[in-house]
């Protein structure tokens, strides 16, 4: 227990927090938004890829072998190396299921191929579909065809050290990096591939208390007391009725004159005070 509210670390959980919340001051309020950003740092894990460096070979990630392709992995990647056995259209890959953040980063390290044109072609996997690769960063279309497009990596147009970007939403996608061949002949592309990495997102937890953060806070300002209150109350503070002018104090009669914010010239309380008398501009 953390002063009387339980931390918990789920969306569930996110949800009795904030209902607590409510019945705890302001500063109760703020100092367990920062115990739980802490806690939601912690649980932020989930956002992860076993392995996305290669560092330890193939573990975390699932081979799709099609004909005499091969994934070897080793030196801190992933070495792809597409059907040449004949055949059809056939797509070797290395798979995995992971958990990411709102982007997905990858490593192209290079490619080519001794075919012609783009008969084959490096290629990433998501979700079930395939998507060819851009020089600049970006994915392209679905491979399709065996003519080259321009500016997409293929055996006329080979590439080295591309790093892509993939923006997604944050949960669970299969993911995967291989070769994808047109003919399966006339000779092999080899994509090698490393350093698979996904940013990391808050928790649940911290999500959910940031918006009611955020809502109190609005709530708190639209809900302060205008400057008609704020005289009553410093009128009622020296004996006076809210909404008259105390004695001697220098305000008018707000109720039959409107609320005048200043100096009340003819009180003589006022004019011994000085010129700041009845002067509710600084208060």
């Amino acid at each position: 227990m953390i002063g009387g509210v339980e931390a918990v670390t789920n969306a569930r959980g996110a949800e009795r927090i904030i209902a607590l919340a409510r019945s705890v001051g302001l500063v109760a309020l703020l100092g367990l938004a920062a115990i739980l950003w802490c806690l939601g740092a912690a649980t932020t894990a989930s956002a992860q890829i076993v392995n996305g460096n290669f560092s330890a070979g193939g573990t975390g990630w699932t081979s799709v072998i099609a004909g005499d392709g091969t994934v070897n992995y080793g030196g801190g990647v992933v070495t792809v190396t597409g059907n040449n056995g004949g055949g059809g259209a056939t797509v070797n890959l290395t798979t995995q299921t992971v958990t990411t953040g709102s982007t997905l980063t990858f490593n192209l390290v290079s490619y080519s191929g001794t075919d012609s044109s783009a008969w084959d072609s490096p290629v990433f996997y998501l979700n079930g579909a395939l998507f060819m690769l851009n020089a600049n960063g970006t994915l392209g279309a679905a491979p399709s065809g065996s003519t080259s497009i321009p500016g997409t990596i293929d055996n006329a147009q080979p590439a080295n050290n591309v790093t892509f970007t993939v923006n997604l939403t944050p949960g669970s996608h299969t993911i995967g990096f291989g070769v994808y061949s047109v003919d399966s002949c006339c000779g092999p592309g080899v994509a090698v591939f490393g350093n698979v990495a996904t940013n990391a997102s808050r928790a649940p937890t911290v999500q959910a208390v940031s918006r009611f953060l955020g809502a109190r806070n609005n709530q708190i300002l639209t809900n302060q007391p205008d400057a008609g209150r704020q005289v009553d109350r410093l009128i009622e503070a020296g004996g006076g009725n809210a909404g008259d002018g105390a004695p001697g104090s220098g305000f008018t009669d707000k109720k039959s004159a409107g609320l005048t914010l200043g100096r009340d010239e003819t009180s003589p309380a006022s004019r011994l005070a000085g010129p700041d008398a009845g002067d509710v501009s600084r208060l």
